[in-house]
């Protein structure tokens, strides 16, 4: 705890992250699982389990209540997460409008490659499907540029596309 206060003081959660990230890989052991053996022959999946020396997942599990209890549950942070759900929210709507629905694919809003998987799928599930892997693929700033320029009245404009 003193190291982490410390840490904290100095602003060097970067490189102090870093180093227990390396710690914690360190602690990491294959072991060779006994049950499954069908599986196993079929994909290493099955064949192996990870164990962790108990004093890193100790650790690990303090520093990750500390994390979500300073952190996460903040309300700088928990405004953050309430304003990405509604736009990965909207930009799902807009697209679902206009991919999905029979009555109404007038726009085309994505690129072809993935206008032309929307016709190919086989029923409104797996376009559903389809459309949230496309937005969960999206980098956060590709999701904000989209969203933006899909319903923001004051972003984009036919200039920005010359």
């Amino acid at each position: 705890m003193k190291k982490l206060i410390k840490v904290l003081e100095n602003r060097r959660m970067s490189q102090f992250a870093s180093h227990k990230i390396g710690e914690f890989i360190e602690a990491c052991e294959l072991e060779m699982v006994d049950g499954n053996k069908e599986l196993a022959a079929q994909t290493n999946r099955y064949r192996y389990n990870l164990r962790i020396r108990r004093n890193k997942r100790i650790e690990q599990r303090c520093l990750k209540q500390i994390s979500f209890d300073l952190v996460f549950t903040s309300p700088a942070v928990q405004q953050l997460e309430y304003k990405a759900q509604v736009i990965v929210a909207q930009l799902f709507r807009v697209l679902k409008e206009n991919y999905l629905c029979a009555e109404s694919r007038k726009q085309h809003l994505l690129n072809e490659d993935i206008e032309r998987m929307f016709g190919k799928a086989e029923s409104i599930g797996n376009g559903a499907r389809l459309l949230c892997d496309h937005i969960s693929g999206m980098s956060d700033d590709y999701v904000i540029r989209t969203y933006r320029r899909l319903i923001d009245p004051e972003f984009g404009s036919i200039v920005d596309l010359v």
